[in-house]
């Protein structure tokens, strides 16, 4: 009987420092990535806000297409490294990804899928979505809300009766399985994800 009490109270003991482990974890996680974000967004947002003045919003629709990590500065990404080495990460990725993609490969897996279907709820229940970190044991994804900012962003997301002709005709081009119009603005577009792997 004392051997059977024991046992339960070291597997209790395990569990709750598992369990502490894992909230540790998702606060580093989620403290990561809302510091990832705001070192990536604001290189996006430039690139996209320079392409608008200088080639126009039919040739900037496809800029999304192509944008990913490598946009981050130099000293960036040597600070992406550094995350994983002070936090002993095997593997870090972040990118974008919403339940109405305009590009197919950022279809959203298992878990990112999870946390926009709860967002959305969320949403028309009138509550904003909120950044969002799930996971235990080695992985875990942390997801930060990305809404339609500004009255530019309509002009390739907004209403499909409001788009130029030339951009409706570069988006059926570029993304022929396009979900990504119909919004308004300040709607919740999707997420920026960062997911880790820790060793």
């Amino acid at each position: 009987m004392k051997k059977t009490t024991l046992l339960f109270t070291v597997i209790a003991v395990f569990a709750a420092w598992n369990c502490s482990g894992d909230a540790k974890k998702k606060e580093t996680v989620l403290s990561l990535a809302q510091e990832s974000f705001q070192l990536s967004m604001p290189g996006m947002v430039k690139e996209v806000t320079t392409s608008l003045e200088t080639k126009g919003v039919a040739e900037t629709v496809v800029y999304c297409q192509s944008f990913s990590p490598e946009y981050m500065s130099g000293k960036e990404k040597e600070l992406m490294k550094l995350f994983a080495k002070k936090h002993n990460l095997q593997a870090v990725s972040i990118g974008r990804t919403s339940l109405r993609t305009r590009n197919s490969s950022n279809t959203p897996d298992d878990i990112q899928k999870q946390i926009l279907d709860a967002w959305a709820q969320s949403e028309q229940a009138g509550t904003k979505a909120a950044p969002t970190v799930e996971g235990k044991g080695k992985e875990y994804t942390a997801m930060i809300p990305i809404r339609i900012a500004g009255e530019a962003c309509l002009k390739c997301h907004g209403p499909v009766d409001i788009l130029d002709k030339e951009v409706r005709a570069k988006l059926a081009e570029a993304y022929p399985q396009d979900k990504a119009v119909g919004y308004s603005l300040g709607e919740l577009r999707g997420a920026f994800y960062f997911k880790v792997l820790y060793r």
